[in-house]
């Protein structure tokens, strides 16, 4: 399974990353066509990734469970990054260890397990590792639309300050200075 990658002084670590080759994606159809299995859901593990000035990438979320008809099923689960989070670099902060659960109980996946019919398997991998210390962020309400929110400079009274989605609506309609359009 892929995980996320750890972030660089230029940019945000990508989510859902094999390295150092990036395998193919086997699609949720082929595996139940292939296994008897159920898949449940298979997503990117937000929150996972390390905070920062650039944040790390997320690793995976991969629920599944075993068919009610099916025959036991003799598992390895090639997992790593379990024990200890992945470090941030520069101050950022590190990603969410990566982990193994089933029915409920988080195990260790370096041994083999066998799987019975109607167990349910949620694997987490880890998620990348920030770069740089997160910037401080100063409480505000919006000016547009009064919603509370947070912005990186401290907000004066004499300038309005806009949420995300009225920044970004305003930014889109109002053209910027100098321009002929």
């Amino acid at each position: 399974l892929n995980a996320g990658q750890g972030a660089t002084a230029r940019r945000n670590g990508f989510s859902a990353l094999s390295f150092p080759a990036n395998l193919g994606n086997t699609p949720v159809e082929m595996m139940e066509t292939l296994a008897p299995i159920r898949v449940l859901r298979r997503e990117v593990r937000r929150g996972s990734g390390g905070s920062g000035v650039h944040h790390g990438g997320g690793g995976i979320s991969f629920e599944f469970e075993v068919l009610p008809d099916a025959s036991d099923i003799m598992a390895s689960f090639l997992m790593t990054q379990l024990k200890a989070p992945t470090s941030g670099l520069a101050g950022g902060g590190s990603g969410k260890p990566g982990r193994l659960v089933i029915n409920g109980t988080q195990v260790d996946p370096t041994e083999p397990r066998v799987l019975k019919a109607g167990d349910r398997i949620l694997m987490e991998t880890a998620g990348g590792g920030g770069y740089g210390a997160p910037r401080q962020m100063y409480p505000a309400v919006c000016s547009s639309c009064g919603k509370e929110t947070e912005v990186p400079f401290e907000p004066r009274t004499d300038k309005p300050v806009y949420c995300r989605e009225c920044f970004q609506s305003r930014r889109v309609t109002q053209p910027r200075y100098g321009s002929n359009y």
